[in-house]
């Protein structure tokens, strides 16, 4: 992201007091693999997305995630995981609280085993043939033209 300086200043300052909050950046392939598989949960606290693809992502890996309830992220994000307030952090504390205090958790993970999974596979494959029936109703249209 961008605009973020305050907020890396912030969290340098914290791991001083003794909370452990990290901002990994570069991370391979592997070791997010690995940090999705020993998270509980992910936050995106964004103010603004177009898609929320982090939080798909997250969701695609069976992780909660805890997002901004702004521009694109509540459809996202929908019903599978809570939203909060991203301007504030009471909102957000309190969502994690629940996660962890009051086994909200396993809600939002039945939530999740609910779900319909897609691979990049099944929806390339829709795409394509969402693509070529209306190749085809083009054709027929054309061909009722003439």
């Amino acid at each position: 992201g961008w605009k973020y300086d305050s907020l890396l200043s912030e969290i340098k300052s914290l791991q001083h007091s003794g909370i452990s909050i990290y901002h990994l950046d570069g991370v391979s392939d592997a070791s997010l693999r690995w940090l999705y598989a020993n998270c509980l949960f992910t936050v995106m606290p964004s103010y603004a997305e177009g898609l929320g693809l982090s939080i798909i992502e997250s969701h695609g890996h069976g992780k909660t995630c805890i997002a901004s309830n702004t521009t694109a992220m509540p459809e996202a994000a929908s019903p599978y995981s809570p939203t909060f307030d991203p301007y504030s952090a009471r909102d957000l504390y309190h969502k994690i609280c629940e996660l962890l205090y009051e086994d909200k958790l396993l809600y939002w993970r039945q939530q999740l085993e609910s779900r319909e999974h897609f691979t990049w596979l099944d929806s390339s494959q829709q795409f394509y043939h969402k693509l070529e029936r209306m190749y085809m109703a083009c054709l027929r249209e054309k061909a009722c033209r003439e």
